[in-house]
């Protein structure tokens, strides 16, 4: 949707990971973000179905808080690891 910048940006980055073929793919993103819809659609699953469709069906998704691994603050943080190669 290029109405919304961060959700523009975020399926962007499939794009460009469908044309460089990277091995893996880190997306990264506020907790929320799992829960932000444009329209009636999740923002998280168009990700998802993009990714399968660029070929980055092994995913490992997580929610991480940066106080868990010694920074002096919460902060939290979603993260999405892709791969196309089945060593995910």
């Amino acid at each position: 949707n290029r109405e919304d910048p961060q959700v523009w940006l975020c399926l962007e980055a499939v794009r460009l990971a469908a044309a460089v073929r990277p091995r893996v793919l880190l997306v990264e993103n506020v907790p929320g973000f799992i829960t932000r819809r444009v329209g009636a659609e999740l923002v998280v699953d168009r990700l998802r179905r993009d990714l399968d469709k660029a070929g980055f069906r092994n995913r490992l998704e997580v929610l991480l808080d940066a106080a868990d691994y010694g920074v002096p603050q919460t902060r939290k943080r979603w993260f999405m690891l892709a791969s196309g190669d089945t060593t995910l």
